[in-house]
């Protein structure tokens, strides 16, 4: 304040007339009273700068600013966006890896109940025709049980119808299982489908003929599950 006051009374250096000094004298202490007088504390800075209107070039400036800060916040925007896509498709890609290992899986797993099962059924019908086969040479008269109990030759014809009739429901589900039995009889020795139990020595296959079926052989799914095993001789022996 005291060098606000010092200024103002340095306007003028030069000497001047008794009123003119009169008159500053007032002047400064008028302005001296005027300052004194002044309450700083009740005044509001910031309301003032508000209340100050922007020139042209703050606005444009803060145009700049708002459309940098907007730039910004669409790029981190498109990132995020660009790592959730990727992840997205992560995720369907990993998914569908483990749907198709499973059918895989599952495939493999079914095929091989299934093979095993074909198996199964080719061994029960082996039973089942070694037990025909042998009935036929059986004793009319056995004893079967605990007490030795007696069979009559009716008796035994009907067990053997019986396992007739077992034997022919029996080859429907063969059939139902995919199972095909393997023509042997007469045909051509096939070395890919059949299993020569003896052949003549020095021989080509090709010149083979099957004269007699120990096992019958089945193909599976269009292949061969298990081979026939079969007697053959040479075509020229058998002329």
């Amino acid at each position: 304040m005291d060098k606000a006051i010092s200024s103002i009374s340095s306007i003028n250096s030069q000497p001047d007339s008794p009123d003119e000094e009169l008159w500053r004298h007032e002047l400064l202490a008028q302005c001296e009273a005027a300052v004194k007088n002044l309450d700083f504390s009740t005044l509001d800075l910031a309301a003032i700068q508000q209340a100050d209107p922007p020139s042209l070039y703050d606005f444009f400036a803060e145009l700049e600013t708002l459309r940098n800060e907007q730039k910004r916040g669409n790029r981190k925007f498109s990132d995020v966006l660009s790592n959730f896509t990727s992840l997205l498709e992560n995720m369907r890609d990993d998914r569908q890896q483990a749907a198709e290992k499973s059918m895989d899986d599952l495939k493999a797993s079914g095929e091989k109940v299934d093979r095993s099962l074909a198996l199964g059924l080719i061994d029960l019908r082996d039973r089942l025709d070694r037990i025909l086969a042998n009935a036929a040479h059986a004793p009319m008269e056995v004893k079967v049980g605990l007490f030795g109990k007696k069979i009559t030759p009716s008796a035994w014809k009907t067990h053997c119808e019986s396992l007739k009739i077992l034997s022919q429901h029996f080859q429907p589900m063969l059939a139902a299982a995919g199972l095909e039995r393997i023509s042997t009889i007469g045909l051509c020795y096939n070395p890919s489908e059949m299993k020569a139990v003896s052949a003549p020595a020095n021989e080509n296959l090709g010149s083979l003929r099957v004269i007699r079926e120990l096992l019958p052989g089945y193909h599976w799914q269009g292949q061969c599950l298990r081979p026939a095993e079969v007697e053959v001789q040479s075509e020229l022996t058998s002329i």
